[in-house]
């Protein structure tokens, strides 16, 4: 597990009162009462643990505490007052709301409640706070503490505490072509020579958060939309993105969504794109993600298309949206609709691609990458730019095959017979591939080229296609290499001073060589890896 840092809101309580010379002053202790929260390092608005104090003996009264963040970080809750700069986050007093905090600076709050007179007993509580846990650099196991002190008469306290331990909410993105994540199955590499339908994925996306509780519904009960428990302590347990609610106000404590995701796929053809509207965890079936419409908006979800080449109507798949890419680029956001407090979760995305044979152009290496989402929005909550690196996922490749015929020869009454075969059609379920091939000539000096046959020839799917070489390129003697646009070419050459006229009875036959194509797959039912399927060979 990657290493994580330990952070704690340092507070210090300033205390403005007038205390009686009778009277000694309160003792107070710190603690954090339902222990420390463990936040994402990615968030910029993440709740850290409440704060209590309790205090013993004192005259009571009107006292000002003030809360300070690190000064590495700042307070990010929601301000629901402009002009006092009032935020959510606020203070009890014996479990009774007493004041909201007031942003002083970026790394202060300040809170003025009173308290009981003698003899008394104080717990004051300091709930809803928010900080940018994004800026402390969560990179090392380094402790922060909480400090508070009085600088008034009517309180003593000297102590610190624990309130947050900061580790990444998500890990890094993986992509291959299985459903199980640990599995070494490579991603489908399709070509863009035959028809590709959404009957079977190309890739699948694995991802997962950083620990449980990184992702959490938007409220409790796994809802998307109500309204705050008005129980101190509440988000911890119910692991929701809203915090708690007090004095009837429809701002404090209140998330604009539960956590929210977003898939970016890059450097893909002008396919269409199929991802699925739901998905449920892969390990105990605990949590759910939704398509939505915005990763910004109000939850809306993205309906299941109804089309007949979607997923679930093309084989099993998931019922799925459709996507065309934008300048090779798909993105989606999901949010969690349901989740474990208890569950460190995981899940799977497939993704499908479907089109028409050689309408697509090839492209390198797709990638594909899950991060955060928002960012740089006022949402709540929102994150930081994902720094994580983007998973290599499928190639779209052309469908090539070159073959090498190391002699030919139309010279001295010799001619030779040059035949490619276009081999797609078979017996093992192989996409028929319909294309053409070009013959390039070589000869004499190192790396000049003859003649390049004009127009191409075409060579269907089980097709043979055949000619002479006095009719292709006359006179030409050397070696030919024939670049034909469909896989699983072979092809044979027969050379003969007969062809014509009675010659001598010379004759020699070979099969061309296949060179080694990195676009090349294996054909159905054949587990060779791209660039070894018949290759290297005749």
């Amino acid at each position: 597990m990657a290493n994580f840092k330990l952070y704690s809101v340092a507070a210090v309580l300033a205390f403005a009162g007038i205390a009686s010379a009778q009277t000694p002053a309160a003792t107070c202790t710190i603690s954090a009462p339902y222990g420390a929260d463990i936040i994402r390092a990615e968030g910029t608005n993440e709740f850290v643990g409440d704060v209590a104090l309790n205090c013993t003996g004192g005259a009571g009264g009107t006292v000002t505490i003030q809360v300070t963040a690190p000064a590495t970080t700042s307070f990010t809750g929601r301000i629901t007052s402009t002009t006092t700069n009032a935020t959510e986050a606020f203070a009890t007093v014996n479990g009774v709301a007493a004041a909201q905090g007031i942003l002083t600076t970026p790394t202060t709050l300040s809170f003025t409640v009173t308290l009981a007179g003698t003899p008394a007993t104080n717990t004051i509580q300091f709930s809803n706070l928010r900080i940018n846990a994004s800026a402390l650099g969560a990179t090392a196991y380094t402790p922060v503490s909480l400090s508070v002190f009085s600088i008034s008469q009517l309180i003593q306290v000297s102590a610190n505490t624990t309130v947050a331990y900061v580790l990444p909410g998500l890990n890094k993105t993986t992509a291959n072509g299985s459903a199980t994540a640990s599995s070494t199955t490579g991603v489908v590499n399709p070509v863009i020579c035959t028809t590709r339908t959404t009957s079977a994925p190309i890739t699948y996306i694995h991802f997962s958060e950083g620990f449980p509780q990184a992702f959490k519904t938007a409220y409790a009960g796994n809802a998307q939309t109500g309204a705050p428990s008005a129980t101190l302590g509440s988000y911890l347990v119910n692991n929701t993105e809203a915090g708690v609610s007090a004095f009837g106000s429809t701002s404090i404590g209140y998330a604009t969504s539960g956590t929210r995701l977003t898939v970016t796929l890059s450097n893909l053809p002008a396919a269409t794109v199929w991802l699925p509207v739901s998905v449920n965890d892969d390990l105990a079936a605990t949590g759910t993600i939704k398509m939505i419409s915005s990763a910004t908006g109000a939850y809306a979800t993205v309906s299941a298309s109804t089309s007949s080449s979607a997923p679930n109507n093309t084989g099993a798949g998931l019922p799925s949206a459709s996507f065309t890419p934008v300048n090779g680029v798909v993105t989606a956001t999901y949010e969690v609709t349901a989740a474990s407090a208890a569950v460190q979760e995981a899940f799977t995305i497939p993704v499908y691609v479907s089109y028409s044979a050689n309408t697509i152009a090839a492209t390198g290496v797709s990638t594909a990458l899950v991060s955060f989402a928002p960012t740089g929005t006022t949402n709540f909550p929102n994150f930081a730019a994902t720094t994580l690196t983007a998973a290599n996922a499928s190639k779209f490749s052309t469908c090539t095959t070159t073959l090498l015929f190391p002699y030919v020869v139309n010279s001295a009454g010799f001619d030779t017979g040059i035949t490619i075969a276009n081999t797609s059609v078979d017996s093992f379920g192989t996409l028929n591939q319909n294309g053409s091939c070009n013959l390039y000539y070589y000869s004499g000096a190192a790396g000049s080229a003859g003649n390049t046959v004009s127009p191409s020839f075409t060579v269907n799917a089980g097709v043979t296609y055949a000619n002479l070489l006095s009719v292709l390129n006359p006179g030409f003697t050397g070696y030919a290499i024939a670049q034909c646009s469909f896989q699983f070419a072979h092809g044979f050459a027969f050379i003969t001073d007969g062809f014509a006229s009675p010659g001598r009875g010379l004759s020699q036959g070979y099969l061309a060589l296949v060179l080694a194509d990195p676009n090349q797959t294996a054909r159905s039912n054949f587990s060779a890896a791209a660039g070894t399927a018949e290759s290297v060979a005749h």
